[in-house]
Parts: C-alpha cells; structure tokens; sequence
C-alpha cells in the first residue's frame, strides 16, 4: 500500500511539474517575436563585433566589442559571445533565435531553483511535502509579472544568465561535497562574472549557505564564541571563491576604458536614495502593478527626505527579522532568502551609483531569495504549524493557483508592451510620466509615422523634466524641420 501510495504520489507531482512547465511556455508564448530595443540597439543591433563567432577571444580582452557607444563599452565578454552565438545560429539579426535561447536558460534556471530549494527545505525540515513546496516558490518566481522584462529585453539575458551559472555553482557546491575539493562549482562562477559582475553576491550566499545550513548555526550567535567553527567554516568555503572573484573583479576594472561612463549622480545621492528603492523592489513582489522599462524615479536631494528613514527602517527590519527567525532551524530557509535578497541588491543599490536609481531587471537576482523566503514563510505560517487543518491545505492550494493565474496573466500581457516600439514607449509614457527620455521615445515614434505634431507635443513635454538631454534637442530641432 505504502509502495502504490509513493507511486501514485510520483505522478502527481510529475503532472503537476509538467502542467506548471506547459503554463510558462503559455504564458510566455506571445513574446518570441519581440524585437529588439533600447540598449539593444548599440549592443546588438549595431554592434559589428558580434557578426562573427571568430571575434570571441577578442571579446575578452577588449571592452569595446560589447558596444557601438563608447560611453556603454562596459567589460561584458561572457553576455557579448551569448549575442554573437545566437548571432550566428540566426544567421543575422533575428530576434526569435536570441529569445528561444534565452527562454531555455530560463525554464534551465527553474528547474536548478526547484533542485536547490526542495535540498535546502530538506536540510531544514523535512517533510512529504517539500517538494510541492519548492515547486510552488519556483512558480511563484517564474510566473511573476516582474521577470517579463528580463525574458523580453534581449542585453538583460546578462541578468538572466548570470544568475543561471550562480544556481549551478551553487547546485555543484550543494549536491556533490566530495568533489569540492576539485574546485568545479568555481567554473559556472567564472562564466557568470564575465556575464555580469552581480555574479560575485554568490560570495555571501554560499557563505551563508554554509553557516546556516551545513553548519546549522544561528545568526543571532554569529559573534559569540560558540558560534567560531561554524564561521570558519564557512570562510574556509568561500575563501578560493573570493580570491578568484577578486582577481576577476580587478582584470575587468582595469580593461574598463576611460570613455565608459556609468552615471552623472553623485555618489551619495544616489547611495541616499537606495534604501527606498529596496523598499519598492520588496513591495513589487508583492504587487507588480507599476512595472515601467524606463522609471522616472529621482535621486533623493537630502538626507531629511522621510524616504530614506523609511528605507533604513525597512532594510533594519528585514536583517533582524531574518537573524531571529534563525534561531529555528526550520526557518533558516526564510532567513536565508531574506539576506539573498538583500546581498544581491548591493552591486547595484549601494556606493556604485548607475545611470538610473532603480530598473526592473535588478531584481531578478534578487527575487530567486525572497521568493525561497516569502513561500516558505506562507507555507510555515498556514500549513506546517496547522498540520491537522485539512482546510489550511485546500486554502493555500487554491490561494497558489489564484496567484499564478494572475500573475500569468499579467506576464502575457506585458509580453505584449514589448511587441513594438510603440506599445513599449506608450507604456512608459503613461507609467513614468517625468521621464524626459521615455517621452522623446515615445515622441519618435510619432515622427516615423510622420505625426510631426504629436512627436513635438512629447519632445517638448520631455524637456519640462529633462531640461539638460541633449537628444531632446536634436529631435526637436528635427521634427521642427519636417
């Protein structure tokens, strides 16, 4: 009986894995003939270098293959030969081979979620049912309306694919301990750097995987003597990690060239303004509502801005909250995908200041954390402390389905804001009203179609907020001429 039960239990979670699989490519199936845009025009579109596979040893020793804009030529080598492999395969500039590649490395990066998550449930707490709960968390992330950027916007493959080498490093780390001798989980770590630099944050969560999982320690002990050997071994596990990653980070930073020009905030204005926008990249996986390709979010002018008290008592409150939740060893996944989440904000909501405050696509990364935490938490709170409540499960059961038919259905139809040029700048136009930018853009085109008036209604709206663009400008100058 016990025998039939497992088997009868195997095809149910095989159904359910299978018909969860059918509903991303469902939900995503409208989107495999967007085009190109944005950054993906100097990237891309006009970037020469990745017209030919034989330029790919070049692209790691000359930042300038990654663009056709100086002030853009970032050292990106790893996302510059993905262009130029799905380049060649298409056989020119044909957005569907660039977004069937990207789409494999995503339903790839669900499935290393779900292996990684049910192993870290079991390591905590195991239960028959942990692999439906690690299934639910990869659902909750991959249906999420917030992801259709980065699967939609080609370049933002340097998110979606750095973070697929993390979770592989972090799977060969996880699930093969006697070879860690060998150094393997470093190679997908490498790769993910020169993809893009957030890979590095792999640092502080194999770190913390270590403290809280293997070494099943407490945050909260972390400084008391009691707490030494776990500490240091997990330092031991991280130490080759962060010599090699320091190496990296200082071969990339010295090929940067002059030219590259990563933002005209200061500093500390912009370091101000981060912890607010924590604050709304939290309260986006709650509610993704007000989803822009291009926000017209500013720099805080003060530190006496209420904003930035509630964002420091924001991120205060989730690094207490996830040191004592790990005082239980049953919720150390919570308080591992809390830190996650915080830790890979850093490369991008920190001291580097980068020419937007805030982007959609970063969070990506950080959402692989909050969304382990946030349906652990759920599933702790309303099935694992009720387990004698057979209605809790049905609750939480139909709660779940509610949650990712609507956020598939959210996802496909901002899919479709990224059909045209059109649709997406409209999108932007409605959603980030003071951004100079995303009005000229969507002001342009208007001028393709010959609607001079119109365009100029933007170009001129645009300059009200974005006095100083240059662009503005010229395409004003432009459309006064027709």
């Amino acid at each position: 009986m016990d025998l039939q039960r497992k088997k009868n239990d195997n095809r149910i979670f095989a159904l359910i894995s299978v018909l969860m699989t059918a509903g991303i490519m469902i939900v995503y199936s409208n989107h495999f003939r967007n085009p190109f845009h944005f950054d993906d025009v100097h990237t891309i579109v006009s970037n020469p270098a990745i017209r030919s596979i034989g330029n790919i040893p070049q692209f790691f020793v000359d930042p300038t293959t990654t663009s056709s804009l100086p002030a853009n030529q970032v050292y990106r080598p790893g996302v510059t030969t993905l262009n130029a492999i799905d380049y060649w395969i298409a056989g020119g500039l044909n957005p569907l081979y660039f977004h069937i590649s990207i789409f494999i490395a995503f339903l790839l990066q669900a499935l290393f979620m779900f292996l990684i998550f049910r192993r870290l449930l079991d390591m905590s707490h195991r239960h028959k049912w942990n692999r439906y709960f690690a299934l639910f968390a990869v659902g909750w992330y991959c249906y999420h309306t917030a992801m259709a950027e980065t699967v939609n916007y080609v370049i933002s493959r340097s998110d979606g694919f750095s973070t697929l080498m993390v979770l592989v490093s972090l799977y060969v780390f996880m699930f093969f301990p006697k070879k860690r001798k060998f150094y393997l989980y470093l190679i997908p770590f490498i790769f993910g750097f020169f993809v893009k630099e957030p890979a590095l944050m792999l640092i502080p969560i194999l770190g913390l995987y270590v403290y809280l999982f293997e070494e099943k320690a407490s945050l909260t002990h972390i400084f008391k003597r009691k707490a030494a050997p776990a500490v240091w071994a997990s330092v031991k596990a991280i130490f080759p990690m962060t010599i090699i990653g320091a190496v990296l980070f200082y071969i990339s930073q010295s090929i940067v060239l002059e030219s590259f020009n990563l933002s005209t905030l200061s500093r500390f204005d912009y370091l101000i303004t981060q912890p607010f926008v924590i604050v709304h990249y939290f309260t986006t996986f709650l509610y993704p509502g007000w989803l822009s390709a291009d926000t017209d979010w500013n720099a805080l002018g003060s530190v006496a801005d209420i904003r930035l008290l509630m964002g420091l008592m924001f991120i205060a409150g989730v690094v207490i909250l996830a040191f004592r939740l790990s005082r239980k060893e049953q919720m150390h996944p919570v308080s591992f995908g809390l830190l996650w989440f915080l830790a890979t904000l850093v490369p991008t909501s920190s001291i580097i200041p980068l020419s937007e405050v805030l982007n959609d696509h970063r969070i990506y990364f950080p959402f692989v954390g909050l969304a382990l935490a946030l349906s652990y938490l759920i599933i702790k709170w309303l099935i694992l402390d009720h387990e004698d409540r057979t209605q809790n499960v049905k609750i939480v059961l139909a709660g779940a389905t509610l949650l990712l038919v609507l956020h598939g259905w959210g996802t496909h139809e901002r899919n479709k804001i990224w059909s045209s040029e059109e649709t997406l700048w409209k999108d932007v136009a409605e959603k980030s009203p003071k951004n100079g930018r995303g009005l000229m853009n969507y002001g342009l085109t208007f001028m393709r179609k010959g609607e001079y008036e119109e365009a100029l209604k933007y170009f001129e709206k645009g300059l009200i907020y974005n006095p100083y663009y240059s662009y503005l400008y010229i395409n004003t100058a432009v459309v006064k001429s027709a």
